[in-house]
């Protein structure tokens, strides 16, 4: 990336945008989504569980850009390919162990009706902190 710094640049844009994008839509959808009711979640084994989830975001484009933009804003580019290989397969392994360790505590029934009660202020607070991020990548680069 240093040797291209075009590319460096265009990329910091990219993903400081598409996390400003991701923010505000969170954002706008906990404002517009107040006093929704919440979804029943469809009858279905761990196992299909995990595979629907685990697919879902294997083929999503846009997981890949979420985790493009967070090796960027990290500043992951900077360092020696080393441990560029480690932030490739570390940010992915930790999303993974946060989504499976999220899972299995909200699939509780009485942590998911405490949650949705807060679904709001989380996605507020989730959108906030997106665009503080996006922010952070376009102006400070």
């Amino acid at each position: 990336m240093r040797a291209m710094p075009a590319i460096e640049l265009s990329l910091r844009i990219a993903c400081g945008c598409y996390l400003l994008y991701l923010g505000q839509k969170l954002l706008r959808g906990a404002w517009r989504g107040r006093g929704l009711p919440v979804a029943e979640a469809p009858d279905m084994t761990i196992g299909r569980l995990f595979w629907a989830g685990f697919l879902t975001n294997l083929l999503n484009a846009r997981v890949i850009a979420y985790y493009a933009s967070i090796f960027t804003a990290a500043g992951a580019y900077a360092l020696p390919w080393q441990w560029q290989m480690v932030a490739i397969f570390g940010m992915p392994a930790i999303g993974f162990s946060w989504n499976s360790f999220v899972t299995l505590v909200v699939s509780s029934p009485a942590v998911r009706g405490a949650l949705a009660g807060a679904t709001h202020w989380i996605d507020s607070a989730s959108g906030a902190i997106l665009v503080a991020f996006g922010l952070n990548l376009l102006v400070r680069g």
